[in-house]
């Protein structure tokens, strides 16, 4: 969909990296379409209720999601909670819900001992701290290898590792073209606008495809 604003694509980015109120915009606009944040809603007295968020990924499919539920209101001794993904955007395989007390843990945070990219240039002073320096990564198939000390195991625990990250990035698009304004307003302001505007592309494809054959 981003294709849609064709040349204008950098000044759409632009715009969304210094305005707060258009990024608070399209975090609204995503809830609202569920693309990439599907709302968890639970029964309750009051009817249904949002109670979590469950969030997306990126490119890189991501298996697992752990949400914490506030589930005081659930009516009953039975919990029931509500998922409505639009079609064709979410792949769901299996939930659980955990009512136990949570099991302490020791937590030990690790900094980066050393980070170099792909010409072996060292750049760990971009990354040691959430704040506006960034490595950039410009181009398909740059990488950057990272060194962490590990923590020495504990007798009687396991040990786990999170990576704890911040950063973002944007797709390569083929720039050029005239922007499509009309679709575009249509994907903003309808409700169900990017699902439909989604599956007629797909169509398409799918048609293109069968045509080739």
């Amino acid at each position: 969909m981003l294709a849609l604003h064709g040349r204008e694509v950098d000044a759409w980015y632009a715009t969304l990296d210094g305005n707060p109120g258009v990024r608070a915009l399209l975090h609204a606009w995503n809830l609202r379409e569920e693309l990439y944040a599907l709302k968890l809603e639970l029964e309750e007295p009051t009817g249904w209720e949002v109670r979590g968020i469950l969030p997306g990924g990126g490119p890189v499919l991501a298996e697992d999601r752990v949400i914490p539920l506030d589930v005081s209101r659930a009516l009953g001794d039975r919990l029931r909670i509500r998922l409505r993904p639009p079609a064709g955007f979410w792949a769901l395989n299996s939930f659980g819900m955990e009512y136990g007390v949570d099991a302490p843990v020791s937590v030990t945070r690790v900094a980066p001992v050393e980070a170099r990219d792909s010409q072996d240039v060292n750049v760990l002073a971009e990354l040691l701290a959430a704040d506006d320096q960034y490595q950039m990564m410009a181009h398909v198939g740059e990488q950057v290898q990272l060194v962490f000390p590990a923590p020495a195991p504990r007798d009687g625990m396991e040990r786990t590792v999170f990576l704890h990250s911040r950063g973002y990035y944007r797709l390569h698009l083929v720039e050029g073209g005239e922007p499509d304004r009309s679709t575009l307003q249509q994907i903003a302001n309808t409700p169900d606008g990017p699902v439909r505007f989604a599956a007629d592309r797909f169509g398409e494809w799918r048609s293109s495809r069968h045509q080739e054959r």
